[in-house]
């Protein structure tokens, strides 16, 4: 099939057009992608610090009930 150049012309500007939507679209998925990541980091960081937080409080309790031990006997 033979296409004359305004035909050509036309149909690289619609695939222009078409990547570019696309581009588009993909800067934006990555964009929420990335939001996301940083949200899932945040989560973690607070799992963390709620973990170290619970084991310095089990680590307290246990030197509390050792000494209280040590005082009875």
């Amino acid at each position: 099939m033979e296409t004359t150049p305004p035909d050509q012309e036309m149909r690289i500007l619609d695939l222009t057009y078409q990547l570019l939507k696309y581009e588009g679209g993909l800067r934006d998925f990555l964009g929420v992608v990335s939001d996301w990541l940083y949200y899932t980091q945040d989560i973690f960081k607070a799992d963390e610090a709620l973990l170290k937080a619970s084991l310095e409080i089990q680590r307290r309790a246990l030197t509390k009930v050792l000494r209280d031990c040590n005082a009875i006997i």
